[in-house]
């Protein structure tokens, strides 16, 4: 037998729970995390105050922080509820896309990346291409 039994559980308060909720583009509000508070008092009187936090994960599979609940839709392939991990601006025309179909990655004049969204990267395939055509004739 073990020299410290978990000592049963006599009473618990009543659960004070939180939800968390984000609004989309669509206007419905989407729940994002539940945050439940409670106190349970153990065989000797002793109080214990118990905090569980659930997270509710985004179409993309990431998780929402419900500390600061972002989601987002995907202005190109219509995809809701994403997550800020999968989402970027285009930028040209600073459309939300997202990172699985519609994002195009682009090395930006400072060396840093960019995403433009398929019509963008389109125009500056276009623009590219006519300004190539210039300089070899």
């Amino acid at each position: 037998m073990p020299d410290n039994p978990r000592i049963p559980i006599l009473s618990e308060a009543p659960v004070d729970e939180e939800r968390i909720y984000v609004t989309g583009t669509g206007g419905a509000p989407r729940l994002v995390g539940i945050t439940r508070e409670h106190s349970e008092t153990d065989a000797q009187g002793e109080r214990r105050y118990i905090k569980t936090v659930l997270h509710i994960t985004a179409s993309d599979g990431q998780l929402i922080n419900p500390k600061h609940p972002n989601a987002y839709d995907c202005g190109i392939c219509g995809r809701q509820f994403l997550s800020e991990q999968t989402t970027r601006y285009c930028h040209g025309c600073q459309t939300i896309i997202c990172l699985q179909s519609c994002a195009h990655p682009i090395i930006l004049e400072d060396n840093s990346q960019g995403y433009l969204c398929p019509a963008c990267h389109r125009h500056m395939r276009r623009t590219n291409f006519i300004h190539f055509l210039f300089s070899i004739a």
